[in-house]
């Protein structure tokens, strides 16, 4: 059964719920078009002046469903090549929904977000984490490549995040997180809804006009080239899945296996 969005408006808020947990909330298509459908919805709803995003029990996301894109012979990566783009152009226009939407986005994480999963927390204009939250792209170890989150990671927590996350692959806890001022709080899973639900209430206090305008200030002077970013870095996960470390990490995962990479 394909993953479901839940939307719920609670003025001043809107929630969006990926309910997918006995697969770990992964990032399917059909939770994608539902995450751009469920941020339009709100987009036309004047009482919800903040839209929280979360993941249902204890993991927020674990990114792209790689059981959906599966593995393919190295003869059908080309007829594979026009999905595998829009896939990933799909990824960026979900990115890009955020980050111009006119309503401030929170990402309220209850446990790790990975890979797109912890692109979709970097989209968001604020983020609250449990304990056991923790960000991590493990692309690397699966032949792929985290294209569209790199020039996330940079613009929200700079080119040597982007490199320790998405090069090197090394996860971040929320405490660490917090230490360095990359999260805005970290609270026990209990209290993570109400601490969402607050600050929602606080930042409705304020005008959504003038919110809307900081936002696009934000989106096109420290982000003037994010976009182009952001489609140069799609471009760059849809090829990766062409190659054959991409077919030997995928199988390995799949297979529950570490990769051989002397099978490439």
């Amino acid at each position: 059964m394909p993953g479901q969005v839940r939307v719920r408006k609670d003025p001043p808020s809107g929630t969006i719920l990926i309910d997918d947990l006995t697969r770990r909330n992964p990032l399917s298509r059909s939770v994608v078009d539902q995450l751009l459908q469920g941020l339009d919805d709100l987009r036309q709803e004047p009482s919800v002046r903040c839209i929280i995003i979360t993941g249902s029990g204890d993991m927020f996301s674990s990114g792209t469903d790689l059981a959906e894109v599966g593995v393919v012979r190295e003869e059908e990566a080309l007829s594979q090549a026009a999905i595998w783009h829009q896939d990933a152009q799909r990824i960026r226009d979900l990115y890009l929904s955020c980050l111009r939407h006119p309503k401030v986005v929170i990402a309220a994480l209850p446990g790790p977000a990975l890979g797109t999963g912890a692109g979709l927390a970097m989209a968001a204009d604020l983020m609250l984490a449990t304990p056991q939250t923790v960000w991590a792209f493990p692309e690397g170890n699966r032949g792929l490549v985290a294209g569209s989150a790199i020039p996330l990671v940079a613009f929200r927590w700079g080119a040597g995040f982007a490199s320790r996350l998405c090069v090197a692959g090394l996860p971040l806890t929320a405490h660490q997180a917090r230490d360095l001022g990359l999260v805005l709080d970290v609270v026990s899973p209990d209290d993570l809804w109400v601490r969402a639900h607050e600050l929602a209430e606080a930042i409705a206090k304020n005008s959504p006009s003038s919110l809307s305008l900081a936002k696009r200030v934000l989106l096109e002077t420290v982000g003037e080239d994010l976009e182009s970013f952001l489609s140069t870095g799609a471009a760059a996960m849809a090829t990766a899945r062409t190659t054959p470390s991409a077919r030997e990490g995928i199988q390995a995962f799949l297979d529950k296996r570490p990769p051989d990479w002397l099978r490439e």
